[in-house]
């Protein structure tokens, strides 16, 4: 839970396909992760001195919508990881509210879950998607989380949606 934190306020900082209605451009690789996805069209990958790079899309309504990755060792449910972090989460962010929650399955069959929050990280309004999956072994909780502005944020779920579905792990 503690390392979700800087996660979460950094994401407020900052080849072409269709998948789903949703263009979809070049894949992200993330080699010691172990798992690819693509990125929204015209979408980057860049280095904020993280564990993992982040993608970044183009400033939207004074923010720039982003997708930030960050793995914990949890060997529980996902269900269990998710139901920490909602009761952690009023504790850190401001305005919080839960708009949903549900399972969410990749184009390859990895099974997890997603929540849909509005939120506020110091002034700032967010609308945030969250997908958790576990490893392949069980012993680790992915989680995906795309931020975008709350005044223009439901836009930006399909994009979300869209590019995680495509998520597969790789080894």
């Amino acid at each position: 839970m503690k390392k979700l934190i800087p996660l979460c306020l950094l994401m407020v900082v900052f080849s072409v396909q269709y998948v789903n209605g949703q263009q979809l451009g070049d894949r992200y690789s993330e080699r010691n992760a172990r798992f690819s996805m693509s990125m929204p069209w015209a979408w980057q990958a860049v280095d904020f001195n993280q564990k993992y790079l982040m993608i970044t899309g183009p400033e939207d309504a004074g923010i720039t919508p982003n997708m930030g990755f960050g793995d914990e060792d949890h060997s529980g449910a996902v269900s269990e990881y998710l139901d920490a972090a909602l009761s952690f989460f009023p504790l850190i962010f401001s305005e919080f509210s839960l708009l949903s929650r549900s399972s969410f399955k990749t184009d390859a069959g990895v099974t997890g879950e997603c929540i849909t929050q509005l939120c506020t990280m110091g002034t700032i309004r967010v609308r945030q998607k969250m997908y958790v999956f576990p490893d392949r072994r069980g012993t680790t909780a992915m989680v995906i989380t795309g931020t975008a502005p709350a005044t223009v944020g439901e836009r930006y779920d399909g994009i979300f949606d869209a590019s995680v579905r495509t998520f597969n792990w790789t080894r």
